[in-house]
């Protein structure tokens, strides 16, 4: 057996275990290939009865009760011990995998030697989440060393004897924070080889508000002390200085200073506090100074600031760069084969001002006022050359997320001593990018701008700020497309659903029409004013022909019901058919396909050696 997925439950949410037993019922792989094994942690609520119901429906999915452990670390141990699959997938009862997930993955491990494999895994809120990560389909990612591991979640596939064999085991407490994080440390530490597979999205990090994750935090106490243990487990266990490091230096810049940045603006001036006390006596004990080299300018200054106790220059710092943002804008839109292109704008902003950067000595300085140790301005200089706008795409409904290849680089217009940041380029969408490897591609996904820039990085959605944009539509290789603009602005593409149908083009009095005989064959060709059709891949639709009178009176004569499809001819989408036999005459037309549906007249105006030939045929 390929693989067994170990789920803890404890008092499930019924509605969104039926979310997570759908999609492992839609997995494309064979149920005599993986299994479920649903590990109960002494639920209060019957949902014990409804797990046995689920799996005595089923072949492959069984049911572990045990008593209360107060945590998933214990439900999960136990599952792998009792786990009959060559891996195991740990899911939390709250998320899903995509369709193809485990199919994808047991062929993609089929080919490589490894011990773990990160494969991708999406988040419901974030855009870029496991950005970094999820860069390609690799076998081995040892140079990576312990980031290999990011994003730090359980949802990877392990090898159960490379567990087993080397006593790897979730700690098992009543409550521990982080408890995959210092898991998958304790399995990088046995020597495991990782891989990493991203090139289909498998597990799906369903943020409802409910999770156990937004407990985190809320007692300060318990969140430093984990943060504590966990930059001591990293020494402890770590024999490599490289791999302590970056870890350190990666949960130093993601969580203790985050802690004390942008994010504290958002806190009570009481937890602030608690924060800020919390942080500093943990940098200056277990963090080393050598570590803050690996930080961008801002937050080397953070690092600084904290260090020092200056805590008024912190809330200066932490109020500029929360006041700092970007809006990136689309405008000239046009078909371009088969993507559509457009022009690109970012507007850089600080305090809703657009940011200036100071110029001096062939030096650029990000200017951070209210904080005296950052003098006339943060030297940005040398880290400017690694900025750059890349586009990204995200499906609505099942929050997908990618890069695209349309990147962009970032220069500076220069006004005396002042310099502004300016980012703009002629962007393209390719679809055959943006239509691969889709988990689901009829929804509606939404184009955003990641602008990675010295002193920070944000990830919006592009806007359309035209009042006049009109939705564009077109059929690319057999798919109905919209460009639309977002009840938000945001430039949305629409794939074959929610689309403005390609078929409200259509006049309600297409008089006449002409239908081209070419031997035995009679084409009918209909026009789709406006939409774009690059290609010769059809979409299937159907026409429905019934003859009438010219006062629109129906005719005792058969409907026709002709098989047709939408393609492209010239650059146009057409609605094209090729009856056997068609009378010259007036006809009420209605046209459908996937949920598309118009009616309409038309003349079909045969030539009279059209209609010769016609009658030759016949005979």
């Amino acid at each position: 057996m390929f693989c067994s997925i170990i789920v803890p439950t404890y008092n499930t949410d019924e509605e969104r275990l039926a979310e997570l037993v759908a999609s492992i019922d839609a997995q494309t792989l064979s149920t005599e290939r993986f299994e479920l094994v649903f590990v109960d942690d002494g639920s209060t609520t019957d949902i014990v009865a409804r797990l046995e119901e689920i799996a005595a429906a089923r072949t492959n999915v069984r049911v572990i009760p045990m008593e209360n452990s107060g945590w998933a670390c214990r439900p999960r141990n136990e599952g792998t011990k009792q786990a009959r699959g060559e891996w195991v997938l740990y899911m939390d009862h709250d998320d899903v995998l995509f369709p193809d997930a485990l199919r994808r993955l047991e062929e993609f491990t089929n080919g490589i030697d490894a011990d773990v494999v990160n494969p991708k895994e999406v988040r419901t809120k974030p855009w870029s989440w496991g950005w970094d990560s999820f860069t390609g389909d690799i076998a081995d990612v040892s140079d990576r060393g312990a980031l290999a591991f990011l994003p730090m979640t359980p949802h990877k596939l392990y090898r159960r004897a490379f567990l087993l064999e080397n006593d790897i085991a979730f700690i098992e407490d009543r409550r521990v924070l982080w408890e995959d994080v210092f898991f998958n440390v304790l399995v990088y530490a046995r020597g495991a080889r990782i891989a990493v597979f991203s090139s289909y999205p498998v597990y799906h990090w369903v943020q409802t508000g409910n999770n156990t994750s937004t407990t985190f935090g809320r007692n300060a106490d318990e969140m430093w002390g984990t943060i504590r243990a966990l930059l001591e487990y990293f020494k402890q266990e770590l024999t490599d200085q490289d791999d302590v490091d970056a870890l350190t230096l990666h949960w130093f810049r993601t969580r203790i200073l985050k802690a004390v940045g942008p994010d504290a603006m958002e806190k009570s001036e009481k937890r602030a506090l608690i924060d800020y006390e919390h942080a500093r006596a943990l940098t200056l004990e277990l963090v080393p100074e050598h570590i803050d080299e690996g930080l961008s300018p801002v937050s080397r200054l953070t690092a600084d600031l904290l260090r020092a106790g200056k805590l008024d220059s912190l809330r200066a710092l932490a109020t500029s760069t929360h006041a700092y943002t970007t809006h990136t804008r689309a405008s000239a839109f046009a078909w371009d084969g088969d993507g559509l292109a457009f022009d690109v704008n970012t507007e850089f902003l600080q305090d809703e001002e657009p940011l200036e950067l100071i110029a001096e000595n062939g030096r650029l300085l990000y200017p951070i006022p209210g904080v005296p140790e950052a003098g006339r301005g943060l030297d940005i200089t040398e880290h400017f050359d690694e900025s750059a706008l890349q586009l990204s795409v995200r499906g609505v409904s099942n929050r997908e997320s990618t890069p695209l290849s349309t990147m962009g680089p970032i220069h500076t217009t220069e006004n005396g001593d002042t310099a502004t940041p300016v980012a703009s380029m002629r962007a393209r969408v390719a679809f055959p990018e943006l239509l691969e490897n889709r988990a689901k591609l009829n929804q509606r996904w939404d184009i955003a701008a990641r602008v990675h820039f010295p002193s920070h990085t944000t990830h919006r959605a592009v806007r359309i700020p035209s009042d006049d944009f009109v939705e564009m539509r077109a059929l690319i290789a057999g798919h109905q497309v919209a460009v639309s603009r977002g009840r938000e602005t945001q430039l949305t593409i629409v794939i074959d659903t929610d689309v403005t149908p390609l078929f409200k083009t259509i006049r309600s009095n297409l008089s006449p029409i002409e239908a081209i005989t070419k031997g035995t064959e009679t084409i009918v060709s209909i026009e789709l004013p406006g939409v774009h059709g690059p290609d010769q891949v059809p979409f299937p639709c159907v026409l429905t022909m019934q003859p009438v009178e010219e006062d629109g009176t129906t005719i005792r004569a058969p409907k026709f019901k002709l098989p047709a499809a939408i393609i492209g001819v010239d650059g146009t989408a057409h609605v094209r058919s090729t009856p056997q036999f068609l009378s010259r005459g007036l006809y009420r037309v209605t046209v459908e396909s996937s949920g598309m549906k118009k009616k309409f007249t038309l003349m079909i105006d045969k030539s009279f050696s059209q209609r010769l030939l016609g009658r030759l045929a016949r005979k």
